[in-house]
């Protein structure tokens, strides 16, 4: 299960690490070639397709008999949340126009790169914090 999580994430790495080439190496701002972004959403489909199963694989696994129904609606209840978050955070980071026009390049760039730290910042922290929970947990072995 491990194998196929990390080569999930693996897979996300190289798409949006093609992605940050193809817009480093494009001659204009906006020349990026379709090539590149049907060949990064292939990759983050691939992705999907490792993670989701592996987690319901998991889910069923690691639950009680008579709580896997339960705790697979909690997974679903995951994804929702997750994707709500990720909706309030897409509209914290949206570029808005000012009298009809959009801000400069650099100015979204700031705007994105601003974003882009705060959550590196959030995730960094989430990891410490399951650090220390962790020297807290009580493993009850059956």
């Amino acid at each position: 299960s491990l194998v196929k999580v990390m080569g999930a994430f693996t897979l996300q790495l190289l798409a949006f690490g093609l992605l940050y080439l193809s817009c480093g190496l494009s001659a204009t701002a906006n020349d990026v070639p379709l090539v590149t972004l049907a060949i990064a959403l292939t990759c983050i489909g691939l992705s999907e397709l490792f993670i989701a199963p592996t987690v319901w694989a998991i889910c069923s696994q690691l639950s009680p008999k008579r709580f896997q129904g339960t705790l697979m609606g909690l997974v679903m209840l995951g994804y929702a949340l997750g994707n709500l978050i990720a909706g309030f955070l897409s509209r914290l980071m949206a570029i808005e126009e000012f009298e009809g026009n959009l801000p400069s390049l650099q100015a979204s760039l700031n705007i994105y790169q601003q974003g882009f730290l705060t959550l590196c910042g959030v995730g960094i922290g989430a990891i410490l914090l399951t650090i220390i929970c962790r020297k807290f947990t009580v493993v009850i072995v059956k």
